[in-house]
């Protein structure tokens, strides 16, 4: 904290965030003159929690187990990093239609419009990495 007032920050509010299994995470805030009253704090902290939950939601692990295939996550990790089928299917030693084919696949597994909605969801629920 005593660092923080080298660039103005002054006055500081640390909340700790405790789950099931007991301290989990904190929320720091720093400011030149912090406005914090007996009826403002109570309201940060419960927004802390409710922020901190859905974080926990967002980037924890999927509740299902990966419908796609090992071939499929590879085809759409190639996708996220901008290759076309043709690449794709270079780099993997098969054809174009053998990729296409597996895009397919996952845009009908994850109920997906096209490639790029089906690559967008497969990051969004995990399923895939880049």
């Amino acid at each position: 904290m005593h660092g923080a007032a080298d660039f103005g920050m002054r006055q500081g509010y640390c909340l700790p965030i405790h789950g099931l299994n007991g301290f989990e995470a904190y929320l720091s805030m720093g400011g030149a003159d912090l406005d914090l009253t007996l009826q403002t704090k109570p309201a940060i902290h419960l927004m802390a929690m409710y922020a901190f939950e859905r974080a926990r939601l967002v980037l924890g692990p999927s509740p299902r187990p990966n419908p796609l295939t090992a071939r499929e996550r590879e085809a759409l990790r190639w996708a996220a990093l901008g290759k076309s089928a043709a690449d794709t299917g270079e780099i993997l030693g098969v054809t174009e239609r053998t990729i296409t084919a597996h895009i397919g696949s996952a845009c009908a597994k994850l109920s997906a419009a096209n490639k790029t909605h089906a690559v967008a969801r497969a990051l969004q629920h995990r399923l895939i990495e880049i």
